[in-house]
């Protein structure tokens, strides 16, 4: 109990550092997928908003719903993958952040949306394997 106790601070220290920036990609690359660390842009290298994707299940463990279904929500309104051409990109990172991401916020939360996204996702990868 001590020990949780005394855990408390560095937890909210934690959400914190996370909402900060949670906050700085929501208002500087919303829908992107990374954020530009010297202009501050949004860039957009897989078109899969995959730091949002990559976030969601943090945000539920850290139980910061508010964010969680803004992300749920912008997801709902702009379904992934978009169309469009892509180019190659590094199946790993689209698999642990956009793909682990979706399935662990389903997961967690029950919500069809995330899996439906991620089959998507992983339909347009599937050619990958031929």
């Amino acid at each position: 109990l001590k020990s949780q106790i005394e855990a408390y601070p560095w937890a909210d220290a934690v959400r914190d550092a996370t909402l900060y920036s949670w906050n700085g990609y929501k208002q500087k690359a919303w829908g992107h997928d990374d954020i530009k660390p010297v202009s501050g842009q949004g860039k957009s290298w897989c078109r899969l908003a995959i730091t949002m994707l990559d976030s969601l299940s943090t945000l539920w463990v850290m139980n910061l719903t508010d964010e969680f279904d803004e992300a749920r929500q912008w997801l709902e309104s702009n379904p992934l993958p978009r169309p469009g051409k892509r180019g190659f990109h590094s199946f790993f990172e689209i698999t642990i952040r956009a793909l682990a991401g979706l399935l662990s916020a389903h997961v967690l939360s029950g919500q069809k949306v995330f899996l439906e996204t991620a089959r998507r996702v992983a339909d347009k990868m599937l050619p990958a394997f031929n």
